[in-house]
């Protein structure tokens, strides 16, 4: 006989709401939406329906994106079988991208989970309740674009008249009304910094002397009573306030520049000879080829045992090789004949930090994590879109200000046996990471350096560690070992269909020796992870790819590798 007691069916209530603001109030939004979804589950307690306990809620987070602490923990929830069915008070509640939409559903489809929305009847289990749902949130997502361009069309109107829009306040400046009124002691700094630099004519030099004085950069007090800033000045913040048009009474947007509404700091005269200077310098450095030591990172480069490696060089046919090397006792760099040297080569070093870097700082997820939570929304994105443009300069031709960033944001850099470990310092990330010449929060937690790896392989010869280091932003693959591969697949296809009799005929056939056939058709048995490992540009598999050519040894079995 079957039961008359219908069967349990757990509900998870997701609630979202895209600004914070109104979130520190007693009954906000998401109280509304948690309290109307708990209702209709109460409603439909005849079926079975249950809410669960666990809150799932996102408070100032846009619809747009998936990247929600709440949202990833429901899915994983979906995922594990702890929901049975997902409620929320609209369906643009739980996204407003018909992209993220058909992911979401997929994995309530693979976890035979249903979904509803309180205020729009529809099922989605139903290709009619499907088509209902795509209908909807192609409105959602229209709505949610035409807000943004309403949002940016008032942004570039506003900066057209030289209103200042918020974000971090600069150095020199207080917020009043949601303008900028002169803080009379920073701005006297801010004129120190003009004035040093047209004194010195060098920003190291600058930074020294603000150090000297004990000038510092602007305090903050944010949430939870906590306060931020008043550090000393790195070279990249100097560089950002030398070349900040805001001192100079303007507001800049995409490119143009326009006359502000708050006062300026710096005359004109003082701003056209700082740019003039700052011109000259980066000019003198770009035409300056006989530098001592142009290495990037002198004076950052560390083996695993902490000894500093030095800057050396060997010429080679009229040509220059720059290494970073281990010093010897007097401190001078080894010679290529000693034994057990760590020589890592400059220029590909000096790449692979720069892109290590630049993926860092475009990588939005881990600016936030850097940051951490308990902050607005505005912040952090005032913070990755800053970060997006630190990483432009790191990306473009050699510049003076492009040295100070990674001077100021990199700490260290560790040779180790099978990686090349990069501490970025905490303290000047946030300096870097600062709008209009401000700093943005602190990190999450206790201030310590953030490690970056990229991994490498190391060969010897003659005598000294020489390291193959993968390009990390765009590893390429061997051609010469992917054309052996596709002539030892050709020959092996002729032989197993008869369309060459043997290795012989084949050689004959391609006027080549016996035995250069007879190593490269080994090739032909690769395993094809490792095949695919070698077209994708990965060093170590080019380097077992190469030494096959040579040995003919190959897994005995594809399923080995």
């Amino acid at each position: 006989m079957r039961s008359l007691v219908p069967r349990q069916r757990r509900c998870a209530v997701y609630t979202r709401k895209s600004s914070e603001e109104g979130l520190e109030q007693d009954f906000n939004s998401l109280h509304a939406q948690r309290d109307a979804c708990e209702a209709y589950i109460n409603s439909q307690r005849h079926d079975g329906w249950t809410a669960l306990s666990t809150v799932y809620d996102d408070g100032g987070y846009s619809g747009g994106s998936m990247d929600r602490p709440a949202l990833k923990q429901l899915l994983a929830d979906v995922e594990t079988g702890s929901v049975d069915i997902v409620v929320v008070y609209k369906v643009d509640r739980l996204t407003r991208s018909l992209a993220d939409f058909a992911k979401i559903v997929d994995v309530f489809d693979a976890a035979s989970v249903s979904f509803v929305s309180v205020t729009q009847q529809f099922n989605t289990t139903s290709s009619m309740g499907r088509l209902t749902l795509n209908v909807l949130l192609s409105f959602a997502q229209f709505e949610r674009e035409l807000t943004g361009e309403r949002i940016r069309d008032k942004i570039t109107a506003s900066k057209k008249k030289g209103m200042w829009m918020g974000g971090w306040v600069p150095l020199g400046y207080d917020r009043m009304d949601r303008t900028l009124k002169v803080n009379d002691l920073e701005a006297q700094t801010v004129r120190t910094i003009f004035d040093l630099f047209l004194k010195f004519k060098n920003v190291r030099n600058v930074q020294n002397e603000l150090a000297r004085l004990d000038l510092r950069t602007k305090p903050y007090s944010i949430q939870r009573g906590r306060a931020i800033g008043n550090l000393p000045f790195a070279r990249g913040h100097i560089y950002k306030i030398l070349s900040n048009p805001l001192y100079l009474g303007e507001i800049v947007h995409k490119g143009a520049r326009h006359p502000g509404q708050h006062p300026a700091l710096i005359s004109p005269t003082t701003w056209d000879a700082v740019q003039a200077q700052l011109s000259a310098n980066g000019h003198k450095r770009r035409s300056r080829s006989n530098a001592k030591s142009p290495n990037l990172l002198i004076g950052l480069m560390y083996d695993d045992a902490g000894n500093r490696l030095a800057s050396s060089h060997t010429s080679k046919n009229g040509k220059r090789y720059r290494y970073y090397a281990t010093p010897n006792r007097r401190g001078r760099s080894l010679s290529s004949e000693e034994p057990d040297q760590l020589r890592v080569p400059a220029a590909q070093a000096d790449d692979i930090v720069l892109g290590r870097l630049y993926d860092f700082l475009t990588e939005s997820a881990q600016i936030s994590s850097f940051l951490g939570s308990g902050y607005r929304v505005a912040e952090i994105r005032a913070a990755i879109r800053t970060a997006k443009q630190l990483a432009q300069v790191i990306a473009s031709e050699h510049s003076e200000r492009k040295m100070a960033i990674v001077s100021d944001l990199v700490s260290r850099v560790i040779v180790g046996k099978t990686s090349l470990k990069i501490n970025l310092s905490s303290s000047q990330l946030c300096i870097a990471l600062s709008n209009n010449a401000s700093e943005p929060p602190s990190p999450h937690g206790e201030e310590r350096d953030i490690s970056l790896e990229v991994p490498f392989v190391g060969t010897a010869r003659a005598g000294s560690t020489k390291f193959l280091i993968d390009d990390y932003r765009r590893p390429q693959a061997d051609s010469v070992l992917v054309k052996a591969i596709a002539r030892a697949r050709s020959w092996f296809e002729q032989l197993r269909t008869g369309k060459a009799q043997s290795m012989a005929q084949i050689a004959a056939r391609e006027n080549i020796t016996d035995n250069y056939v007879s190593n490269l058709i080994h090739l032909a048995w690769l395993p094809p992870k490792q095949v695919q490992q070698i077209l994708d540009g990965d060093p170590a598999a080019t380097v077992l790819g190469r030494n096959k050519m040579r040995t003919r040894t190959v897994a005995p079995l594809w399923a080995d590798s």
